[in-house]
């Protein structure tokens, strides 16, 4: 599970990248405002593939401000 969000987080700089930085946080909110994700338990965080949303929006947030 360590490696997928591992990967996840390679993919989100991958897009910052190629450009399309703001896009992606724009995405990451809406997907945030959609989903209960950061809302689990810590047990089903720690079972979860995918890093937290608001973990993902931080760290485009830091390579966007780097600017």
């Amino acid at each position: 599970m360590g490696n997928s969000r591992s990967a996840e987080y390679k993919a989100d700089k991958f897009v910052y990248l190629v450009g399309y930085g703001r896009e992606m946080k724009e995405a990451l909110y809406m997907l945030q405002k959609m989903t209960l994700t950061d809302q689990l338990k810590v047990v089903e965080r720690m079972q979860a593939s995918h890093p937290r949303v608001s973990s993902r929006i931080m760290k485009i947030e830091q390579l966007l401000a780097k600017e």
